[in-house]
C-alpha cells in the first residue's frame, strides 16, 4: 500500500538543459547578425516601448473596425516616421513620399508580406499575387490604365451616373441625413464592369445592395484580424466562425465576377467562329482573356483577377468621392 503514497521524482537533465540554452543562444545570434543592419536601422526610429517577445504594436490591440483610422492617426502623430516591432517582424510607417516612391519604384520589392495571407478569400488576385507572379499579372492589368482609353469610358460615366442621380433624387425632399456610401458603391461597379470588363450588369437597376454591404463587412473584418493578434492564427479563426462568415461575403462578388468571364468568354468564341468583326471587349477583359488563351495566366484565374479588379476600383474611387 505505501507504493501509492510514493510520488515519483522528476529530475532534469543538466546535460539536456544547457544543450536547449546553447541551441538557442546560437540560433537568436545567428538572426541578430543575419538581421544586423534592419536592427541597427530600426534603433534610429521612433516608437513605443519595446517588450521582450512582444514587441511594441501593442497599441494595436485597442483597434477595432470602427475607430481603425482614429487609432493609427494618433500614432503617426505621436511617432512620425515610427518604427514598430510586432513580435519579431519589423515595421516602418511612413508618409514620407520620397521613401514610398523608392519603395514602389523599386524592382526588389515584389514579395509581400504574410499578412497579404489574410486577404486571400476576399481577393486572391494580383492583390496577394508575389515575385515573378506578380509582375507576370501587371504586365496584363497596366494597359488597361492607360490615358488614352481611359478618356474613351465618357459615355459609360454618364449614363451610370444619370443612373445614379435618379436613384438618389428621392433624398432631395427628405430633411434626414442620407448616406450616399451604398449608392456610390454601386454606381462605381456599374462603372468597372462596363469600362474594364465590357458587361453592363444594372447593379444599381437591380438594386443589389448586398455586394456593397458585403464587401465593407468583409474589409472590416479583415482590418480588424490585421490588428488583432488573437485573431491572427487560422485555427482560432475558423473555429470562432470568422471564416465561414467571411466566405459568405464574398460568394456574391465572385458570382457575380464569374458571371462576366463566363458571358465575354462566350462573345469572344462566337466572334471567332462567325469571323465577324464585332466590338473589341474593353482593354482589361481583353488582355486577360488573351493572356488565358495564351497560357500566360491559367484559366482559374480569371475569376480572381475581375474581383480583384472590381474591388480595387470600388475602393479608389467611392470611398473617396464619399469622404
Amino acid at each position: 500500500m505505501e507504493f501509492w503514497n510514493e510520488t515519483p521524482e522528476i529530475t532534469a537533465n543538466p546535460s539536456l538543459c544547457i544543450g536547449l540554452v546553447t541551441i538557442l543562444l546560437i540560433f537568436y545570434i545567428q538572426q541578430r547578425w543575419k538581421y544586423r543592419r534592419i536592427h541597427q536601422f530600426m534603433k534610429t526610429l521612433q516608437g513605443p516601448p519595446c517588450i521582450p517577445y512582444i514587441g511594441n504594436a501593442y497599441f494595436a490591440l485597442q483597434i477595432n473596425d470602427r475607430n481603425l483610422c482614429n487609432v493609427l492617426k494618433r500614432q503617426i502623430e505621436k511617432f512620425p516616421n515610427g518604427g514598430y516591432w510586432v513580435k519579431n517582424m519589423p515595421w516602418f510607417v511612413t508618409g514620407d513620399l520620397k521613401v514610398i516612391n523608392a519603395l514602389l519604384s523599386s524592382s526588389q520589392n515584389i514579395d509581400k508580406s504574410y499578412i497579404y495571407s489574410y486577404f486571400k478569400e476576399h481577393a486572391a488576385g494580383i492583390i496577394c499575387a508575389n515575385g515573378e507572379d506578380w509582375r507576370l499579372i501587371r504586365k496584363t492589368v497596366n494597359p488597361s490604365f492607360h490615358a488614352s482609353v481611359l478618356k474613351s469610358f465618357g459615355s459609360t460615366y454618364r449614363h451610370h451616373t444619370k443612373t445614379f442621380i435618379e436613384k438618389v433624387e428621392k433624398f432631395a425632399d427628405d430633411e434626414m441625413m442620407a448616406d450616399l456610401f451604398v449608392p456610390l458603391h454601386l454606381c462605381t461597379m456599374d462603372f468597372i464592369c462596363e469600362s474594364m470588363m465590357g458587361c453592363r450588369m444594372n447593379i444599381q437597376k437591380r438594386d443589389l445592395t448586398f455586394l456593397s454591404t458585403n464587401l465593407e463587412r468583409s474589409t472590416e473584418m479583415i482590418h480588424t484580424r490585421l490588428f488583432n493578434v488573437l485573431l491572427q492564427p487560422d485555427l482560432i479563426y475558423y473555429l470562432l466562425g470568422k471564416k465561414q462568415e467571411i466566405n459568405n461575403c464574398v460568394k456574391g462578388m465572385h458570382a457575380l465576377a464569374k458571371e462576366i468571364v463566363e458571358l465575354q468568354t462566350r462573345r469572344r468564341d462566337d466572334a471567332r467562329q462567325s469571323k465577324s468583326e464585332t466590338e473589341m471587349v474593353p482593354v482589361f477583359m481583353e488582355n486577360l482573356l488573351k493572356a488565358i488563351e495564351s497560357g500566360i495566366i491559367p484559366k482559374e484565374r480569371a475569376v480572381d483577377e475581375t474581383v480583384d479588379m472590381i474591388i480595387a476600383g470600388v475602393s479608389t474611387h467611392s470611398v473617396p468621392s464619399n469622404s
